[in-house]
């Protein structure tokens, strides 16, 4: 798992390479999953040249004035798995995070979690998203979610 890793936006077709190439020198062979914020389009264009693909999106809507709960609770909520988890300590929210891993129904599950959210003391909702899920996509999009970060994998090559 590489959680973060950073080239200046217009140095990736240089600096990027010399960076993955000292990183496929060691775990060459091995499988990899990388985190893109959404709003890195270099980076992400960059892991799709060295042969990684997008394989999960998680869609984020902070939840202001909402926090202090705790993390490592399974929640009850229809149409989706649910769970509380802590926040990564960079982003300091004041609570967890009402993280969805699974959805089954997002017409249920989305305003379900938007709504018990604050109740449980959770700072955001982030729902995981696999490739090609539109409607998914569409029901969060219309309940102010944005497209948080991409998670690519595959088996780390030579650039």
């Amino acid at each position: 798992m590489v959680d973060d890793f950073f080239v200046d936006e217009d140095k990736w077709m240089v600096d990027g390479r010399e960076l993955w190439d000292a990183f496929s020198g060691d775990r060459q062979g091995s499988q990899v999953r990388c985190v893109c914020p959404a709003y890195d389009t270099a980076r992400g264009a960059f892991a799709s040249q060295v042969g990684l693909s997008v394989s999960a999106s998680w869609w984020l809507r902070e939840l202001p004035d909402s926090g202090g709960g705790d993390a490592r609770v399974e929640v009850a909520l229809p149409g989706a798995h649910a769970v509380t988890v802590a926040a990564p300590p960079v982003y300091a929210p004041p609570g967890p995070i009402l993280f969805l891993p699974a959805v089954t129904d997002a017409q249920q599950a989305v305003p379900a979690a938007v709504d018990l959210a604050p109740d449980l003391g959770c700072a955001a909702v982030v729902v995981n998203v696999e490739p090609g899920d539109a409607d998914v996509t569409a029901v969060l999009t219309g309940a102010d979610f944005r497209r948080h970060c991409d998670y690519y994998e595959g088996v780390v090559r030579p650039a």
